[in-house]
């Protein structure tokens, strides 16, 4: 699948998602029904990011949600490494819609998002991890040049590998203060 990514030459424009900053905090279960719903988020440019050196971006990725049970869309930051979380009531559908980015490096402002389309189902009472998500960007062409702006194209490619055993331990030192640790740990499928 080909995607087509924006390299804005122009230093002023920057999008709004490059000033959030992500915070690593755990929120704490209001009820006895809620689900903590964890993964990891990553981006990767083996072939090169753009036309600069290879790269993989995992902080600040914003990742859109939709609760398919009610209807209403939210969105996570990834945190330093890539983590994210967020609380469910449980017993509910979600999707991973999409995800987007805005960086700037030196002078120059990237953007990308791309749709993913990721459907799970949050149980009751306990910590669903949806697993360590990576989208791949590779083979960089350059499209076209209008004014200042150039258009890429990379093929792209979705992956998902299970390492629950380094976010069960992540969990047991960041939500330490609170019940998370005890709460059965499903692995999305």
């Amino acid at each position: 699948m080909n995607r087509s990514w924006l390299l804005a030459g122009l230093a002023g424009l920057i999008g709004a998602g490059l000033l959030l900053v992500s915070c690593a905090s755990i929120p704490k279960p209001e009820t006895e029904s809620d689900t903590l719903v964890v993964g990891s988020f990553a981006v990767d440019y083996p072939d090169g990011f753009y036309n600069l050196p290879p790269r993989t971006l995992v902080s600040n990725i914003r990742l859109d949600f939709m609760n398919r049970s009610t209807g209403k869309e939210f969105w996570v930051i990834t945190d330093f490494d890539g983590r994210y979380s967020f609380l469910s009531s449980g017993g509910q559908s979600y999707e991973l819609k999409s995800f987007a980015y805005d960086l700037r490096d030196g002078n120059t402002s990237f953007s990308g998002s791309s749709s993913i389309s990721y459907r799970f189902y949050a149980p009751a009472h306990s910590v669903l991890y949806l697993g360590d998500i990576h989208f791949r960007e590779e083979k960089p062409t350059q499209k076209t040049t209008v004014s200042r702006e150039t258009y890429w194209t990379f093929t792209d490619s979705i992956s998902r590998a299970d390492k629950s055993d380094e976010m069960k331990t992540y969990l047991q030192k960041a939500a330490k203060d609170t019940p998370w640790p005890s709460y059965v740990f499903v692995r999305a499928s």
